[in-house]
C-alpha cells in the first residue's frame, strides 16, 4: 500500500502532537516513517496466508485434543519460514507501516516529558488536601485473604506449597522446568504486593501490614523455587542479578523493592547488598534496587526494541511495566541518588518504539503480545552492554556533583548494539492490553497516553465483548500452553486482568460489566470464625499469638516480617479444596477471594482488589511518580510511627484529627472480628482515645 508522506500526517496534527524529537521521524538506516493512524488491515494473499496458518497453530495448541509435538513443530515452522521471509506479515516495526503504529498523537504523548515532581519523603506529612477515602468492607476482606496467604504462613514451607502450588506451564523443550509461563509463581507473588499496595496506600495506619506482606513476597521471590529456572535459559550468567534478560523476575523484583520503601520508608533494598539470594547450587549472590535499576536501563539501551527480554530474545511490553515502575519510583523515592527524569530517556524510547510499531494487525486488541529480538546473553552484547553501564553510571555521577534533583533534556542516545528486530506476532489478547495499559499509566511521562491507547485499539475490543449472567463458567484448573499465545486463558483471568484497567480509564460502563460477572461468578467470601485466634480445622492461622505487643510485632515487620511473633502454620494437604479455598481457611476474621483453578485463583484475586482499590480512590499513579503524599499520613499532625496491634486489625481509617497532633482512627470490631486492638505510636501504646462512634 502506498505510504502517504509525514508531512501530510502532521498537516493534520495539533501542535502539542508535534513535541516529538526530529529523530523519531527516522526509521532503521534512515528511512522517512509514517505514524498514520489506519484501522483497515492489508488483505494482500500473503498477509492472509501467514496469519491463517499462525491461527491454526493457535488454535491446535489451545485446544483439548491431543496433538503430537512433531505436527506443532511442523506448523510452526512453517510459520516461522514465512515470517522470516515476509517480515511485514508479523510486523518490522522499523518499517513503521500505519497498520503497525498508532498514529502522531500517541507517538508525541510517548516522546513528552513530565515536569519535576517532588520526592517522596520518608518523614513526609499529609498534604492539605481532601483525606483519602476509607476502605471499604470489601477492601478489608481482601486484605484479610491476602494477609492469610503471605505473612501469616510464616516459613512454613508445606503450607506456603500448598497454597503457592501453581506450575507456571512449560516450554516444548527439553528438560524445561516449571515456573516458564504466565502463571508462574512470581506473577501471583508480585500481583499480590501491587494489589496490597493499592488499598494500604490509602490508610497509612496499614503501613506495617502492607510492609509486612511486600517483606513476605520479596522473601519469596528470592527463593530458588520462583528463580531457579533461570539455569535453564542462561546457564553461564552466574548471578541471577547480572542477566541481560529475565526482566519477567528483575522486573517485578524492583517494583516490588521500591514499592515496599514507597509504603513504609525502609530503605533496606537500596542498601549495598540489600538483595540477596542462594542459589541452587549453593551460591550466595547480592546486589541493590540501585544497581539494579541501573542493570536494567543499561540492557534497555542496547536493546534495538529499547525493553528487555523476559526469556532470550522475546520483549513483552506486560514484563517492562514493571522494570519501568521500578525506575520511576527510584526517582520518586527520599535519599535515593537517583534525580527525577534520570531514567526518562529510557521510558521514552521504548514507548515511542512501542507507539510507532506495537499495534496489533490482526483485530485482536490494542498491543501485541511479544516482539522478538536478537538475544542479548550472547559474548557480542558484553562490551556494548558494558559501555552502555559505564554512561549511566556516569550520567548518575554527574548529576550528583552539580547537585541535580532533576535532568531534563535528552542525553546520549545509544551506541552500536548487536541487538535487531526480527519481528513480532501480530496478535494482541484482551488479558495482555489490560497488563499493558494498568500499569503504563502508573509510570508513562504523559497521563494520557494509556487512556489513548485503549480509546484507540482496545475499547472496541471490550464493548463487544459477553459478559452477560446467562453464563456458567467452570473452573479452570489447567496451566497455560506452552506457547505464550495459546489462548487457553480463563475468561476469569483476562477479565479480572482489564477490571483495574477499565477502572483508571474511567470507563465506568464496562467495568460495571465485568466486575459484575466476576462477583456472580466467581466471588467467594468466608465468614469469620467463632473467635479472633480460631484458625479452623486444624489450620492453625496464628491464634493468640497474632495478639503480641506492638513492639514485637513491629520487630518482626522490620525484620523481613517472618513467623516471628505470628504463630506457627500447620501445613496443608491435599484435602479436595482449591489451594485459594485452603488460603482463605487461614482467615480467622474471614476474607474474600475469586474462586478459580490453582493455577489463576490468586492473581485473579489480586486484580480485582486493585480494581476495587481504584474504584475507591487509590491513585497509583501518584503513588509511583511522587505527587501526591497523602499515603503518608501516618505523619499527620506531628504524630509518627503510628500502628495497630494485633497486626492484621481491621483498619479503615487513619486521618488528620480535628486539632493539632490528633489522628482520627477507624477499626472493625466486633461480630467475629476483633474484640481487643491496641493503638500506639512511637513504641508506645497511646493512652488518650476519645470514641467518635460505635457503628460498625
Amino acid at each position: 500500500r502506498p505510504q502517504r508522506s509525514v508531512a501530510s500526517d502532521l498537516s493534520r496534527a495539533s501542535p502539542s502532537d508535534l513535541a516529538w524529537q526530529p529523530t523519531l521521524l527516522m526509521g532503521g538506516g534512515g528511512r522517512t516513517s509514517s505514524f498514520a493512524p489506519s484501522h483497515s488491515l492489508n488483505t494482500s494473499t500473503p498477509f492472509l496466508l501467514g496469519s491463517a496458518l499462525a491461527s491454526a497453530l493457535f488454535a491446535c495448541l489451545a485446544s483439548h485434543t491431543a496433538v503430537s509435538l512433531s505436527a506443532v513443530a511442523a506448523v510452526a515452522s512453517v510459520v516461522l519460514c514465512i515470517s522470516a521471509g515476509l517480515r511485514w506479515v508479523v510486523g518490522d516495526p522499523l518499517r513503521d507501516t500505519a497498520a503497525h503504529g498508532f498514529g502522531p498523537r500517541c507517538t508525541a504523548l510517548a516522546a513528552a516529558a513530565t515536569p519535576a515532581a517532588p520526592k517522596l519523603d520518608n518523614n513526609g506529612s499529609c498534604d492539605s488536601g481532601e483525606p483519602p477515602a476509607d476502605l471499604s468492607q470489601e477492601e478489608l476482606l481482601l486484605l484479610q485473604y491476602f494477609f492469610a496467604i503471605t505473612f501469616r504462613l510464616g516459613d512454613d514451607e508445606a503450607a506456603i506449597s500448598s497454597i503457592w502450588c501453581m506450575t507456571g506451564g512449560g516450554k516444548p523443550l527439553p528438560s524445561a522446568p516449571d515456573q516458564l509461563n504466565f502463571t508462574a509463581i512470581r506473577y501471583h507473588l508480585s500481583f499480590v504486593a501491587y494489589a496490597t499496595a493499592a488499598i494500604c496506600m490509602r490508610t497509612p495506619l496499614l503501613k506495617a501490614q502492607g510492609g509486612a506482606v511486600l517483606g513476605w513476597v520479596m522473601r519469596q521471590l528470592l527463593s530458588p523455587r520462583v528463580f531457579r529456572y533461570c539455569d535453564f535459559y542462561w546457564p553461564a550468567d552466574g548471578s541471577p542479578f547480572a542477566c541481560r534478560e529475565n526482566v519477567m523476575w528483575t522486573g517485578h523484583l524492583l517494583h516490588v523493592a521500591t514499592l515496599y520503601e514507597a509504603l513504609t520508608g525502609d530503605d533496606k533494598y537500596r542498601q549495598p547488598g540489600g538483595l540477596r539470594l542462594v542459589d541452587g547450587r549453593g551460591r550466595e549472590w547480592s546486589s541493590d534496587a540501585e544497581a539494579l535499576g541501573l542493570h536494567l536501563a543499561a540492557c534497555m539501551r542496547v536493546n534495538a526494541a529499547g525493553g528487555v527480554p523476559c526469556e532470550p530474545g522475546l520483549v513483552f511490553f506486560q514484563c517492562q511495566n514493571h522494570a519501568m515502575c521500578g525506575l520511576r519510583l527510584l526517582e520518586a523515592l527520599g535519599g535515593s541518588r537517583v534525580p527525577h527524569g534520570f531514567f526518562g530517556p529510557e521510558r521514552r524510547r521504548f514507548l515511542q518504539f512501542a507507539t510507532g510499531g506495537m499495534r496489533a494487525v490482526v483485530g485482536t486488541g490494542g498491543l501485541k503480545v511479544v516482539v522478538v529480538t536478537t538475544p542479548q546473553h550472547t559474548e557480542p552484547f558484553c562490551a556494548p552492554f558494558a559501555r552502555e553501564r559505564a554512561h549511566l553510571e556516569e550520567r548518575l555521577a554527574s548529576a550528583a556533583r552539580a547537585g541535580c534533583e532533576t535532568i531534563a533534556g535528552e542525553h546520549r542516545p545509544p551506541g552500536p548494539s548487536p541487538s535487531r528486530v526480527l519481528g513480532s506476532v501480530p496478535f494482541a489478547h484482551l488479558g495482555s492490553d489490560g497488563w499493558d495499559l494498568t500499569y503504563l499509566g502508573w509510570w508513562a511521562d504523559s497521563g494520557r497516553l494509556a487512556g489513548e491507547l485503549y480509546t484507540l485499539a482496545v475499547q472496541p475490543k471490550v464493548s463487544r465483548g459477553a459478559w452477560g449472567y446467562g453464563e456458567h463458567p467452570s473452573l479452570d484448573s489447567r496451566p497455560p500452553l506452552a506457547c505464550c499465545v495459546g489462548l487457553n486463558i480463563p475468561k476469569s483471568a483476562y477479565s479480572a486482568q482489564i477490571l483495574p484497567m477499565l477502572r483508571q480509564l474511567g470507563d465506568g460502563s464496562n467495568a460495571d460489566r465485568v466486575e459484575a460477572w466476576l462477583r456472580r461468578h466467581f466471588r467467594r467470601e468466608a465468614p469469620a470464625q467463632s473467635h479472633q485466634g480460631g484458625g479452623g480445622e486444624g489450620e492453625g492461622g496464628g491464634g493468640e499469638a497474632l495478639s503480641c505487643s506492638p513492639e514485637a510485632e513491629l520487630r518482626a515487620c522490620s525484620s523481613g516480617c517472618g513467623s516471628a511473633g505470628l504463630g506457627p502454620v500447620a501445613g496443608g494437604t491435599a484435602d479436595g479444596r482449591t489451594a485459594a479455598e485452603r488460603g482463605a481457611k487461614r482467615a480467622p476474621r474471614g476474607c474474600v477471594w475469586l474462586q478459580e483453578g490453582d493455577e489463576w485463583a490468586i492473581g485473579n484475586t489480586a486484580n480485582y482488589a486493585m480494581a476495587v482499590a481504584v474504584a475507591n480512590g487509590s491513585d497509583l499513579r501518584a503513588l509511583h511518580q511522587g505527587g501526591s503524599e497523602q499515603y503518608r499520613a501516618a505523619e499527620a499532625g506531628g504524630v509518627r510511627g503510628v500502628g495497630v496491634s494485633p497486626l492484621d486489625a481491621e483498619v479503615f481509617r487513619c486521618r488528620r484529627g480535628a486539632s493539632p497532633g490528633e489522628v482520627e482512627v477507624g477499626l472493625w470490631m466486633g461480630e467475629g472480628g476483633l474484640t481487643e486492638a491496641t493503638l500506639w505510636a512511637e513504641g508506645r501504646a497511646v493512652d488518650s482515645l476519645t470514641l467518635l462512634s460505635a457503628d460498625g
